[in-house]
């Protein structure tokens, strides 16, 4: 990482998403945390010495510790614990969406991160990271899915959740021909290739810059309104 992540923030990030997808084998939890095998393994041993993490069956566990240290963090985390970990390729392309999020954002931009619960659009997104500002939709394709359903699905959302401007729709893809297929078509969603090496490094993929690129756009918009505006009166004055 090219700058240094705060440890706090770290272990809310990590501990939020594992939260999500509670008991996680190591070599998973190495592939959500995104880091070289030795680095990854340290952190999961920190982790388990500090009392964050149980170890039973060969999987990693939220403990109580873990738990009552996530009523400290400034936003909710909400998810439907009758869906289980039915789809495991999923829920881990998920919890790696979600850490790499939340490990490049500024949680105090974040009100509450919501899995797998219905829009009452049709559409059910994966993740909804709701902030003061705007809702992210996010999206996780394994892949297993041709070009036509995927196109079908992104078209449904700009017909009916991307109508309001308050929302944005970000879509992770395990696929690279899913990615190279899509990228450059949708200029109003943006599409990042999961499995990429770089991935956790990506800092398009933060909360925070959105909001900040969303404020500068409505500025620079501003601006240019009232620069309109100047230039009425004084053509006004002029005549």
């Amino acid at each position: 990482m090219n700058q240094k992540i705060p440890k706090t923030h770290k272990l809310k990030s990590i501990l939020s998403t594992l939260m999500l997808i509670n008991a996680q084998r190591r070599a998973e939890l190495v592939y959500i945390l995104n880091q070289d095998t030795k680095n990854a393994g340290s952190y999961i041993g920190k982790l388990v010495k500090s009392g964050y993490l149980n170890p039973k069956d060969k999987e990693y566990h939220l403990s109580k510790k873990a738990r009552q240290y996530l009523n400290t963090i400034n936003f909710e985390v909400v998810y439907n614990k009758n869906r289980g970990n039915a789809h495991p390729v999923h829920n881990l392309a998920l919890a790696k969406t979600i850490f790499s999020i939340l490990l490049n954002s500024n949680h105090d931009d974040i009100l509450s991160i919501i899995k797998e619960k219905t829009t009452g659009l049709l559409l059910t997104p994966d993740i909804t990271v709701k902030t003061k500002l705007i809702n992210f939709m996010i999206e996780i394709d394994t892949g297993t899915q041709g070009l036509k359903v995927v196109q079908s699905k992104i078209d449904r959302y700009k017909m009916t959740v991307l109508q309001d401007p308050n929302n944005r729709l970000i879509f992770f893809t395990k696929s690279k021909n899913t990615y190279n297929n899509f990228k450059d078509i949708y200029q109003e969603i943006e599409f990042i290739y999961l499995d990429d090496i770089n991935f956790n490094y990506n800092l398009n993929i933060s909360v925070t810059n959105h909001l900040n690129k969303g404020q500068q756009n409505q500025k620079e918009k501003t601006n240019i309104q009232n620069n309109k505006m100047h230039d009425q009166l004084r053509t006004m004055f002029d005549t």
